[in-house]
């Protein structure tokens, strides 16, 4: 487990872009530890995506994981708002 509390005692999680040529789109977006953020940018990394392009599965250096990225949709759309309009 390598997420840890700060000083106001709210977790710590950074903003991974799967793809940064894709920007700010939700489903280019994932809430990480900062350890696994590191291992996004600098592992031997395979993506796996559903029809709908989430991400639902990463290999980090022969490790599987099992992603939960989806957004409801009413999250997508006040996201959307929030950032795009």
């Amino acid at each position: 487990d390598f997420t840890f509390l700060k000083t106001d005692d709210k977790p710590y999680f950074e903003i991974h872009h799967i793809d940064p040529e894709e920007g700010h789109q939700p489903q280019n977006l994932m809430v990480v530890c900062a350890n696994c953020h590191r291992q996004f940018q600098f592992a031997n990394v395979d993506h796996t995506f559903n029809n709908e392009g989430w991400l639902i599965k990463v290999n980090f250096n022969q490790s599987f994981y099992d992603i939960n990225q989806v957004l409801l949709n009413s999250e997508i759309e006040i996201f959307m708002k929030q950032t795009h309009i």
